[in-house]
């Protein structure tokens, strides 16, 4: 089993093909379930840059997913960052990065 998992890169595919592909099984697939028609559409969404068609194959993908339940999501990760009111600049990161560049400190 798995504890967590936090994508550091914001893709799906970060997701499905790391967590969940039959060529992951005895690497990152603790689950070792295999579906082939989950599989080929994940293999299908990695290839193409047509973001609409993605969309439609990882939706199809994440249907299998809720049917089979090879796995039980439980929570997501949270991500905080402090900050004072005399500081500018500082964006939120979605991967949870925290970047000062362009950061400034009012005295």
């Amino acid at each position: 089993f798995q504890i967590g998992w936090t994508g550091d890169n914001g893709d799906p595919d970060n997701f499905f093909a790391t967590l969940f592909a039959c060529s992951a099984i005895g690497v990152s697939n603790y689950s070792s379930w295999c579906d082939k028609d989950f599989e080929d559409l994940i293999q299908k969404a990695k290839k193409t840059s047509d973001q609409g068609e993605r969309t439609k194959l990882y939706e199809q993908a994440q249907e299998i997913f809720a049917k089979q339940a090879p796995a039980f999501l439980l929570a997501h990760s949270q991500v905080y960052a402090v900050v004072r009111n005399n500081v500018s600049g500082f964006k939120m990161d979605p991967l949870g990065i925290h970047r000062f560049d362009g950061v400034d400190k009012a005295e």
